[in-house]
């Protein structure tokens, strides 16, 4: 099954990084691999220098995208609010000017996020930034103004009834919402029996939601990711 948005490299899924690891990307078929840096590993003294090294890995390395990045309420007291907006600005012009998907992190600060991905709205609407929001949890009025930006929708375990509604009524035909794990290794152990648990814990509840197959949920979720692919 498609996953949108995970942390370990498997086929099936999109790999992001919390934060800048080596090896920065793995020979094989994975689906898409993308490295970034979240707001818990950014500060207000390191976040040029992080943006610095960022660049040069993505430009070094063609098949790898750039993600999660964005903001976080949670972590002001270390990076304000200033310097991560700068940073996850930096990164969407990395994007567009690598040719490479993005994939946000938004904790909230779902209105400002929207306000900025507004301001890129020529870019998104022709396809020259390609952007995936992970763990979306917000609105149904948010979810139809990111629609309009062709902004992917990304929903994890859990998602609330009004999302899917909104999915089998309004989004199942634009490719803007697709599925994920947000799967964290336990100690780098890969246990394939709880990933495999909590996947398909996850697709029967979206199917039963939206009285489609299983097959059919995933062939949606996977035809969204695909529009990542460069």
């Amino acid at each position: 099954m498609f996953d949108a948005h995970s942390h370990i490299r498997l086929p099936g899924s999109i790999f992001c990084t919390a934060d800048l690891i080596s090896p920065y990307f793995l020979e094989g078929n994975y689906f898409l691999q993308a490295q970034g840096i979240i707001p818990e590993n950014l500060t207000n003294e390191n976040w040029e220098i992080k943006s610095k090294r960022l660049e040069l890995i993505i430009q070094n390395e063609e098949k790898l995208q750039i993600g999660e990045v964005g903001l976080d309420k949670r972590f002001l007291g270390q990076i304000d609010l200033d310097n991560q907006i700068n940073f996850f600005i930096q990164c969407l012009n990395m994007a567009i000017k690598y040719n490479r998907s993005l994939f946000l992190h938004c904790v909230r600060y779902k209105g400002l996020m929207v306000e900025i991905l507004t301001k890129y709205q020529k870019e998104l609407k022709t396809g020259e930034l390609k952007v995936l929001w992970h763990s979306f949890d917000g609105s149904v009025e948010i979810a139809r103004r990111l629609a309009k930006l062709k902004v992917v929708m990304s929903l994890k375990p859990g998602f609330h009834f009004d999302l899917a509604r909104f999915w089998k009524e309004e989004a199942y035909k634009e490719n803007i919402i697709t599925l994920e794990t947000d799967y964290v290794e336990n100690g780098n152990i890969f246990d394939e029996k709880l990933y495999s648990k909590i996947i398909e814990s996850h697709y029967n509840r979206v199917s039963q939601l939206l009285n489609q197959s299983i097959d059919q949920c995933n062939t949606w979720s996977k035809n969204a990711g695909k529009i990542f692919k460069n």
